[in-house]
């Protein structure tokens, strides 16, 4: 519900972009396999799935469909840093069968720290953010991203990213742990995960500018459970292909 929010405001903020001339606007519609889904939340194993994707910018403000709604406190030109209200996506028992018995984890508003750093303009860019649940699992989630593009031409940039993740113990007994209920219910053994890193993602793609405003990319990964998250009972593969499709339209 409230990630729909979300959608909508930076949707709709597409009517601001244009009467208001603001900073930068830029949509994104297209296939990804993933394990988050805009639609069935966090998964074990990758599906693909439709995603959109939307990032506002004015001035210190944005409103992003992937860190939320925020403020940047700290905004010069290689260094931002900020305050922002995230979401961390829930599970739902339906939409994947290694979850049967073990209930649904409810999606929470996730008040969040953030700090990006661009050493090189435009072609250099590494984001991490800290974000804490009110509700559902009421655990830490933390990331890192690197991405990192390098020119082909004109109208091909080819570009790496790398994302790491990590959580605290109540983050990941919700989403990778078996309590004893739910042992009871789903016949997986009881299993008590620790706090610490949870996956590794690497990502090499290409993007295609078609125009001033428009532009296709494509992307193809390896996702990778770490620690205790890889020794759950719910993760019969520890590495998974990810991919992904997308036409972006940016102002």
């Amino acid at each position: 519900m409230i990630k729909s929010f979300l959608y909508l405001a930076a949707a709709a903020s597409m009517f601001f972009v244009v009467s208001a001339e603001a900073d930068s606007f830029e949509f994104s519609v297209g296939e990804n396999r993933a394990v988050i889904s805009q639609i069935d939340g966090v998964l074990i194993n990758p599906e693909w799935s439709g995603a959109i994707a939307a990032l506002y910018q004015h001035d210190r403000f944005f409103i992003d469909t992937e860190n939320g709604i925020g403020y940047r406190m700290l905004n010069n030109a290689t260094l931002h840093a900020g305050l922002a209200l995230d979401y961390q996506y829930g599970r739902h028992e339906r939409s994947d069968e290694r979850y049967r018995g073990l209930g649904n984890v409810s999606g929470s508003i996730a008040p969040a720290v953030f700090v990006e750093w661009e050493p090189i303009k435009n072609a250099v860019d590494i984001y991490a953010n800290a974000s804490k649940a009110t509700s559902g699992s009421s655990g830490w989630l933390y990331k890192v991203e690197l991405t990192a593009g390098l020119p082909i031409n004109s109208v091909l940039n080819f570009f790496v990213d790398l994302v790491g993740s990590a959580a605290d113990k109540n983050y990941a007994q919700s989403y990778y742990g078996v309590s004893y209920p739910q042992s009871l219910s789903s016949y997986y053994p009881m299993y008590s995960p620790r706090g610490g890193f949870l996956n590794f993602t690497s990502s090499i793609g290409m993007q295609y500018q078609h125009s001033k405003n428009i532009s296709v990319s494509t992307q193809i990964g390896r996702y990778q459970y770490l620690d205790s998250a890889a020794h759950s009972p719910l993760v019969d593969h520890p590495a998974m292909l990810t991919g992904g499709v997308f036409a972006t339209y940016s102002y």
